[in-house]
């Protein structure tokens, strides 16, 4: 594609603008080993618009945890966000899962999850327990209660507020050589 620019300016000759640029990255460099990121950009200033990375590690089908930070810069005050998350099976029919969002910029947690997942054969139920702040008295909570088919793993309506985008069957195991 041939480009066609002014001199020291980033815009075509006669033509539009572009818009925000959007920059995503997706590694696997090993099958328990997973890093993402993205980052979109203003071209007219050269500035970030927002920004993220994480990398998930799976040493076996029993264990994973996913770290993750966000920038976002917004007019009133950016957003600097550093998440964690964790599962860990216990055995064939129970799962446990914690999940914290902490806003770098104050230095308090925004929110945290916990939850426990039973498997009954063909489908799951999780019960989860979810807390805007760090203080269980006055911050405001949620529980909830969700049933899964385990017949459609690759069809995900979630619940989890990490910064993946997974789309369905992005978690597949890749097979190395």
């Amino acid at each position: 594609y041939i480009f066609r620019m002014k001199k020291d300016e980033f815009e075509f000759e006669d033509e539009g603008k572009f818009e925000d640029v959007d920059l995503k990255l997706e590694l696997y460099p090993y099958t328990w080993l997973y890093l993402n990121g993205g980052l979109k950009t203003t071209p007219k200033n050269a500035s970030v618009k927002a920004g993220n990375i994480g990398v998930r590690y799976t040493p076996n089908s029993d264990f994973s945890t996913h770290l993750s930070y966000r920038y976002e810069k917004r007019a009133v005050e950016p957003r600097n966000q550093l998440t964690f998350d964790v599962d860990y099976r216990y055995n064939e029919k129970w799962r446990f899962g914690w999940y914290e969002r902490i806003d770098m910029q104050n230095g308090t947690i925004d929110e945290q999850q916990f939850k426990v997942v039973r498997d009954l054969h063909c489908w799951e139920v999780e019960v989860a327990y979810d807390l805007e702040g760090a203080d269980i008295r006055k911050d405001d909570f949620t529980v909830w209660v969700a049933f899964k088919i385990k017949a459609f793993p690759d069809m995900q309506i979630g619940l989890s507020r990490d910064f993946r985008n997974n789309t369905p069957g992005s978690n597949a195991v890749i097979a190395s050589d």
